[in-house]
């Protein structure tokens, strides 16, 4: 028996319902992508929220390993 006739083993219904279910998977797929960038496009066309202005810096914190750093009094000069 050749390789050939190994692979074409299956009954042509079977090959067909195959096929079918990966159409409409495909089909699927592709209706959920334009769902998904017609809510985008929906999204861009409403809101325009755009780049939003930095908040003032009021006060700076101390994080990680410079918690216990504390800082120089101004016109300090040498060690402290």
């Amino acid at each position: 028996m050749s390789l050939r006739a190994k692979v074409d083993t299956r009954p042509i219904k079977k090959i067909a319902a195959a096929k079918a279910r990966k159409k409409n998977k495909a089909a699927q797929k592709f209706e959920k992508a334009t769902k998904k960038a017609e809510g985008r496009q929906s999204m861009k066309k409403g809101a325009s929220p755009g780049k939003s202005a930095k908040k003032e810096v009021k006060l700076v914190v101390a994080r990680g390993e410079n918690k216990a750093v504390k800082g120089r009094p101004k016109g300090v000069m040498g060690r402290y």
